[in-house]
């Protein structure tokens, strides 16, 4: 580990690793693991899911069709929402305290360290909730495909959940073990189609789901309408 990831976790008085070992085996072996709702997370944030859920929708007011397209301001064009199928907010590190503290909880740090193996650097925080009758995507990646088993991985995603998450709302889907797969899953499968190796995270809120950013996932279709 070097100088910089050492002295941020020193400083979070997080220097030894905080995952249990079935935790890191799960992200070893399948790609993912739940880390399920406690006080410690809600602590650490400094704010309840109460609060993290009115400042979000107070985002998505203020900033109408223009949400979720920071960083790719060039696609954006006027009466079109950034993804027509789901609420999209971007750049969250400069909206609010709680996302600060949220990229910081050591257990995320630990996650992205022991898949990563090296310095760490923040790709983006954003928010996505799909709206009623849509939210369904294709099967994909975070990240640039491996191209050899020998090449070492380079991102991790970490989702938080601000309301309990179903099958009928919209829960992510994902596929175990494809992050040891060599390409991206259009060369194995029809990503439109629902795959036979499908599994539904469902999770209560404050729950954060931590994948590597290989795994094969989509987003779900919310079909009853409630908040995700």
């Amino acid at each position: 580990m070097n100088n910089f990831i050492t002295d941020v976790l020193k400083n979070l008085k997080c220097s030894q690793n905080s995952l249990n070992l079935e935790a890191l085996n799960s992200l070893d072996e399948n790609g993912y693991f739940l880390i399920k709702q406690n006080k410690n997370i809600i602590k650490y944030l400094g704010q309840d899911l109460e609060y993290i859920r009115n400042r979000v929708d107070e985002l998505i007011e203020q900033e109408g069709e223009h949400a979720g397209y920071e960083g790719r301001e060039e696609y954006y064009k006027k009466g079109k929402n950034f993804e027509p199928i789901a609420l999209r907010l971007g750049n969250l590190l400069n909206k609010d305290r709680v996302f600060i503290n949220f990229v910081m909880l050591p257990d995320l740090l630990w996650s992205a360290y022991h898949v990563i193996k090296r310095d760490l650097m923040l790709s983006s925080c954003n928010f996505r909730e799909p709206l009623k009758g849509s939210g369904q995507q294709r099967l994909h990646i975070d990240w640039e495909p491996i191209l050899e088993q020998s090449k070492e991985y380079e991102s991790i995603i970490a989702m938080m959940y601000l309301d309990d998450s179903t099958k009928e709302n919209g829960a992510i889907k994902i596929i175990p073990k494809t992050h040891k797969l060599i390409g991206y899953p259009d060369e194995y499968c029809n990503p439109y189609l629902e795959h036979k190796d499908s599994l539904i995270i469902e999770a209560e809120a404050g729950s954060i789901l931590v994948i590597n950013g290989n795994v094969w996932h989509r987003g779900s279709e919310n079909v009853s309408g409630k908040r995700r």
